[in-house]
């Protein structure tokens, strides 16, 4: 039980670090088009 709460929790991490990232690089390439 405990293992599989970590699980969905590293796995929402690695999902909130990719929309992060993309969010970064959306946000770079418009600063870009300044």
């Amino acid at each position: 039980m405990e293992q599989e709460y970590l699980y969905k929790d590293f796995s929402y991490m690695t999902l909130t670090r990719q929309v992060h990232t993309m969010l970064h690089r959306i946000y770079s390439g418009l600063l870009c088009q300044l």
